[in-house]
């Protein structure tokens, strides 16, 4: 399986398959140190079953305070990828407008997801508007 590691600023190989195929961008930690609040657009094609895959680091006692807002129906889970692989699901649903959420102080440092997926086509592409911050303990 190919494997590559991300920006110096992360010391974790990441899974090309498990990131890349799935569209994934790994946010860097440094950057949400410093401004407290990440606010992102995530652009989305129109078609249904496009999906969206934001991850960034979190440090054991770290948690997520997040919001997003979607114009359109999709499929959104929270998720974390385990060492062992596989992933577990903190938050899920299937949401159109506005979503709020928090996941508590993590135990296990790594890699944690939020995923959308289009659960009908859209008339054009659009964006989601995603913003949070860590929270620690």
């Amino acid at each position: 399986m190919p494997k590559f590691t991300v920006p110096t600023f992360f010391s974790r190989v990441v899974s090309a398959p498990a990131c890349v195929l799935l569209a994934c961008t790994l946010l860097p930690a440094a950057a949400a140190a410093e401004t407290g609040r990440v606010e992102k657009a995530i652009p989305m094609e129109a078609h249904q079953g496009y999906f969206r895959e934001e991850c960034l680091e979190l440090a054991a006692g770290q948690g997520l305070d997040y919001r997003f807002e979607t114009p359109h129906r999709v499929d959104f889970n929270l998720h974390y990828h385990p060492p062992q692989g596989g992933m577990e699901y903190a938050d899920r649903g299937v949401i159109s407008g506005v979503h709020r959420g928090q996941l508590a102080a993590v135990q296990e440092a790594g890699v944690y997801c939020f995923m959308w997926t289009n659960t009908a086509a859209a008339e054009a592409a659009y964006r989601l508007e995603l913003d949070y911050r860590r929270l620690t303990d």
